[in-house]
């Protein structure tokens, strides 16, 4: 995307977009074929670096380096969110979620993969089984909040096999949130009539990360997320 479109759909994007909040944003790194995660982290966690903008949207990241100064196998890292639409204004549980694609996000960098297993669930509050299962590493690959219903509270898990780790290379998993990137799993509030779409991708490096996603610009994903005002469904 040219800098010149950028400015234009940040110039363009002056009505409100949907009220993204999050409950919790969690990662899960597993290796060895344990059930239990070796590490486990969370916004707070310095592994952890926020993109995101003043709607939600965007992209957030944790990035992990091996120091054990052995490789490591059998590795995966689960992402887990549990953001909600428009909360203060209908509720959380009046939602849905579906499987759309592992397709890569339009801005994900040249080779990233991205996640092969996934799950949607009601955040274990009242029922589901989601986050057990992201914190097993045994994502279930369904949606227990369908269209189909019943609606509820909705909370997304994705989970990228990265397989062998080297000795002081650095794995960055990042996830991204757009009402226009129609990929990932998405994620609808039917009384706000708004689509989210929730999606990532990982990469590994030989060496820690900047901060900076490696995506064309932290500017340029936050621009496309921004601009989804422009075709958000009335």
């Amino acid at each position: 995307m040219k800098r010149a479109a950028v400015l234009a759909l940040l110039l363009a994007a002056g009505l409100p977009a949907a009220t993204i909040q999050f409950v919790s944003i969690e990662g899960f790194l597993h290796y060895g074929g344990s059930t239990a995660p070796q590490a486990a982290f969370n916004s707070s966690s310095p592994e952890f670096t926020s993109f995101l903008d003043a709607n939600n949207l965007g992209v957030f990241q944790f990035v992990w380096t091996n120091t054990t100064g052995i490789a490591i196998d059998n590795l995966t890292f689960t992402l887990f969110l549990d953001p909600d639409i428009d909360r203060d204004d209908n509720t959380y549980f009046n939602e849905y979620g579906e499987f759309l694609s592992n397709l890569l996000p339009i801005l994900a960098p040249s080779g990233a993969f991205t996640f092969t297993d996934w799950e949607i669930d009601e955040p274990e509050y009242t029922f589901g089984n989601i986050y057990t299962h992201a914190n097993e590493a045994a994502l279930d690959n369904t949606s227990g909040v369908p269209a189909s219903g019943p609606v509820d509270d909705v909370s997304q898990a994705m989970l990228f096999r990265v397989g062998q780790l080297l000795p002081g290379q650095t794995l960055t998993v990042a996830g991204t949130l757009s009402l226009t990137d129609a990929a990932g799993l998405g994620h609808y509030d039917p009384d706000s009539d708004v689509s989210l779409y929730v999606n990532g991708y990982a990469t590994l490096s030989d060496a820690p990360t900047s901060g900076v996603p490696e995506p064309a610009t932290a500017a340029l994903v936050a621009a496309a997320t921004l601009a989804a005002v422009l075709i958000r469904r009335k």
